[in-house]
């Protein structure tokens, strides 16, 4: 079949999902003045950066996001995302939470990041329910976002009341 073929030229299949949920955060709830969280801006970024690298260099999935495997290609998508080329962004949709000194959990857009030595603690959650907030803000009603099954934030997703609405499979090649 398709995946055999795909196989034998050295494709390489990552299970995915596609999560949907309903925004339920009240107008009257959105007070980001009061967050666990910050905007962060571009003098940030390098720290961002970092703390991608820091998250994703742990996850099975990471061939999906080749652009995140050096400090480098972190800046140059968060650059890239943040002067709108994942559509309309404002700067509440960019927000981190830092803890002794540096950037422990990162929000951007619909990306979630948090450094393994800082997993476990809530931070991604209050991130995702943040932005939540400033999407609603925005007149949005939904979220959606894209995760490799594998990704134990699935599970955070889940419990924030996202669904999976597909299932898609997703497959990467790269030349060397």
């Amino acid at each position: 079949g398709a995946f055999s073929l795909l196989n034998d030229f050295g494709f390489r299949r990552s299970e995915r999902a596609l999560f949907r949920g309903r925004l339920d955060v009240p107008v009257s709830q959105t007070n980001l003045e009061v967050a666990a969280s910050r905007p962060f801006s571009e003098s940030d970024f390098p720290a961002v950066a970092e703390c991608l690298v820091a998250a994703y260099a742990t996850d099975r999935g990471t061939e999906l996001h080749r652009e995140l495997r050096t400090a480098d290609g972190a800046l140059k998508l968060v650059e890239s995302i943040t002067k709108g080329s994942f559509g309309d962004y404002r700067q509440e949709y960019g927000r981190c939470i830092e803890s002794d000194g540096e950037i422990a959990s990162v929000m951007l857009w619909c990306e979630a990041a948090t450094r393994p030595t800082f997993r476990g603690q809530g931070m991604a959650g209050r991130l995702m329910r943040e932005p939540g907030a400033a999407f609603r803000l925005a007149g949005l009603e939904h979220i959606a976002l894209g995760v490799t099954l594998s990704n134990p934030a699935r599970r955070l997703y889940e419990r924030l009341g996202l669904s999976v609405r597909r299932r898609v499979d997703a497959y990467v090649w790269w030349r060397t």
